[in-house]
């Protein structure tokens, strides 16, 4: 039975219209040691965490670059990245790796820094074997010996390759640990890990306890001084980054991450994006050369006839004038569900150059014995476009403002409408910054920038169309200490804005933007 949706689509659309704007992380900030394997084990975090390689061959990596990942025969190699400071990881942190396994008859070591002794830090495995089958990691916290968080059950498969990120946040007390994009544990752990002298290993536990080299090919491997937000944990994953189109200019991002079509919309609308809309040839193209998965995984269009059977519609209410459907589509065939298929992607197994072909909204499908995922590309309209449909005099993104006093929000002035556009926790190391931007449109009058839940002496920046420094700025409340600091700012036109933290003293912050109409 068809669900009337459009209605909610639609508005979902216009929130992001009013109030969405494009938030950078930047994802090498407080990155400590980056290991992309590109024919070496250097670090290109400009760090100087180089690792030594004992055993360990370069081969093709999961891309299918030759000599960009490298081959650990689970006997004696392993790789050393040092006794760097830079690499004590104990208040917030991650580390993300990609590894495949041999076989499934070994527990393997995917790093460490020590053991199971009290000076010891960390060591993470993936216990591959029946009795276990899991992510076992041991954490030494400052006044106890050790704490371990294992994930439940997993069914590895061999020659398959993973994407493991743990995560840890001093100022949430949390860690957890991610596997391909998917959240499969997480606990309470308000503590601090004990320093350790000891290297930081790749592959191995030097610790005779638990001997067990790693046995497959590692690839990428990054580790931070901060924790990563989710979004960060599912570029990493996706490997896909967020990628311009000049002739529009719009910015489109796949996530690898299998998901229905209803659940696609809903992704994409909490990045404050849409689920990608095609509305042209030279955007098809676009699309089809930059996000073609190769007969992998294939992509949703933010488009369904669920409404009508049909009436195709695109999520944004965009006219609908542009196809570009694949022979004999779209057929509503029962094949796979029985009340038809509604919805639409792109790179089906049979079509080429970008076609279009109708489909169920789950997850995944299987065709010719073999199962495909379905997966998002999200859009970000840089270029917005205001609407009046009522012809009130207020365009439809401030219908709903309160209007103080009644009846003068006219010409789009007048509303009240406080909308937040960065709400974020985040932790900085000492003499570093974290930066955050924003294009924050000539819709928005004014806005308030605050850092609170300081953990330590860390110090608020703001400036309008570069990055600050402690010379240069538009704002510094500088209060000292734990105090919270607060800018308040106008904005005149479409301008981009750069919200800097630098940290006097390394330590946790939670930062807010809020922007009033």
């Amino acid at each position: 039975m068809k669900r009337t949706l459009r209605a909610f689509y639609f508005f979902s659309f216009l929130l992001y219209l009013a109030f969405s704007t494009i938030l950078y992380a930047e994802t090498n900030e407080g990155l400590v040691g980056y290991y992309p394997f590109n024919g070496n084990a250097n670090d290109e975090s400009e760090n100087g965490n180089d690792g030594t390689v004992n055993g360990a061959i370069l081969v093709e990596d999961r891309h299918g670059n030759p000599k960009a990942s490298y081959s650990l025969d689970g006997i004696d190699d392993y790789i050393n990245i040092g006794t760097s400071n830079s690499l004590n990881l104990r208040d917030s942190f991650s580390v993300s790796i990609w590894f495949n396994v041999d076989d499934l008859d070994n527990d393997v070591n995917l790093f460490s820094r020590g053991g199971f002794a009290f000076d010891d830090q960390l060591f993470c495995q993936a216990r591959l074997t029946m009795e276990y089958s899991d992510i076992h990691c041991r954490f030494s916290v400052d006044g106890s010996v050790g704490t371990e968080i294992n994930t439940e059950k997993i069914p590895w498969e061999v020659e398959r390759w993973y994407n493991l990120i743990i995560t840890k946040s001093l100022t949430e007390k949390k860690i957890k640990y991610y596997l391909n994009g998917e959240q499969v544990r997480e606990a309470n752990f308000p503590g601090t890990l004990h320093s350790s002298n000891k290297p930081f290993l790749i592959g191995w536990n030097q610790n005779d306890h638990v001997n067990k080299y790693f046995d497959g090919v590692i690839d990428d491997i990054r580790i931070y001084n901060r924790s990563l937000s989710e979004v960060e944990i599912m570029e990493l994953y996706s490997g896909s980054m967020r990628i311009l189109n000049p002739q529009n200019g719009h910015y489109y991002q796949r996530f690898d991450k299998p998901m229905s079509w209803h659940e696609a919309v809903n992704f994409c609308n909490n990045l404050g994006a849409h689920l990608v809309t095609i509305t042209s040839k030279d955007e098809n193209l676009f699309v089809y050369e930059n996000f073609d998965t190769k007969n992998e995984n294939k992509c949703w269009i933010g488009a369904t006839d669920e409404n009508q059977e049909g009436k195709w519609e695109w999520v944004t209410g965009e006219e609908w004038k542009f196809t570009n459907w694949d022979g004999g589509e779209p057929n509503n065939s029962t094949y796979y569900d029985e009340n038809g298929e509604d919805y639409i992607h792109i790179f089906w197994i049979l079509a080429e150059n970008g076609t279009w072909n109708d489909i169920h909204g789950s997850s995944s499908f299987e065709y010719d014995n073999k199962n495909y995922f379905e997966v998002p590309i999200c859009e970000w309209d840089k270029q917005l476009t205001y609407t009046d449909s009522d012809d009130d005099g207020v365009i439809d993104q401030w219908d709903n403002c309160p209007k103080t006093p009644a009846n003068s929000c006219v010409n789009n002035k007048g509303c009240s409408c406080e909308q937040s556009i960065i709400h974020e926790k985040g932790s900085v190391s000492k003499g570093k910054w974290k930066t955050y931007y924003a294009n924050i449109a000539k819709t928005y009058s004014n806005f308030i920038v605050k850092i609170q839940d300081l953990t330590d002496d860390i110090d608020l920046y703001v400036k309008k169309g570069n990055k600050p420094d402690v010379n240069n700025y538009d704002c510094r409340p500088y209060k000292g200490g734990k105090r919270e600091e607060i800018c308040e700012l106008s904005n005149n036109d479409d301008n981009l804005w750069y919200f800097c933290i630098y940290g006097y003293k390394a330590g946790d912050f939670t930062i807010s933007v809020k922007a009033n109409r």
